[in-house]
């Protein structure tokens, strides 16, 4: 068995062969201040590496050596290969919180949440951890709930209880709140006299109602019964917003 010292020393080399340092820059102006370093390794690479490194170690030795990650693609890599290695719901959700600790941006947790496939066969077990996920005042732990839950729990029996929760949570934070205008965006399809009441009714913020309704605008996918209705609630929630 390779030691955690030599493994990360193996993936900080397989790194660097695919980092690009213009795409760095370019990827940079797009997040946070405060974010880890850049390499520039481009997301279906870091994919690729995660699957590739779980094949040849096994995912928990690959993900503890980088639960202190150096850099913003190692602590992608961590969720990646949690996400792509893990086939056990119950260790899963045992261990995830170790990455969730780890976020600390939009991309991160976004990428990776994507990869939490697992999730799909084991909703029952997760939502408990994703309710108190977000619940808390912490920006990303909320987005990450919000992004499993929009990547995750789109079925049918689901969205009553997502929809519920969103509107249980306190969202004054940017990156939380285009998390759940983002999901608002996407339920009104499915739901959408149940989403643009939560929405009419105040049940989340008038400034992520109003982001809501920019993303429906903006998508080629919002029905036309839907669309016809936007301006209105618009006019409804920047009235509320200047109480």
């Amino acid at each position: 068995m390779i030691a955690e010292k030599d493994l990360l020393l193996h993936m900080r080399d397989r790194l660097q062969e695919m980092a690009e340092p213009a795409y760095a820059e370019t990827s940079r102006r797009l997040l946070p201040s405060g974010v880890r370093p850049l390499m520039g390794v481009r997301v279906p690479r870091l994919k690729d590496l995660a699957r590739e490194l779980v094949a040849a170690y096994g995912w928990e030795p690959v993900f503890n050596a980088l639960l202190q990650p150096a850099t913003f693609e190692e602590q992608m890599l961590c969720g990646m290969v949690l996400g792509c290695g893990c086939k056990d719901g119950r260790r899963c959700l045992d261990v995830v919180d170790r990455f969730v600790r780890l976020v600390d941006n939009w991309s991160v947790c976004d990428s990776c949440c994507a990869t939490f496939k697992l999730v799909q066969r084991h909703r029952e077990l997760f939502w408990p951890y994703l309710v108190s996920q977000a619940q808390s005042q912490d920006e990303y732990r909320q987005r990450f709930a919000l992004v499993v839950w929009l990547s995750h729990y789109r079925a049918a029996v689901w969205r009553e209880e997502v929809l519920e929760a969103l509107t249980q949570m306190t969202l004054r934070d940017y990156y939380a709140q285009m998390a759940a205008a983002w999901l608002l965006s996407i339920w009104v399809l499915d739901k959408p006299e149940a989403t643009l009441k939560v929405i009419s009714s105040l049940k989340v913020p008038a400034e992520v109602g109003l982001m809501a309704l920019q993303k429906m605008a903006d998508s080629l996918r919002t029905p036309a019964e839907v669309r016809v209705r936007l301006s209105d609630l618009g006019k409804q929630l920047r009235a509320a917003n200047r109480k």
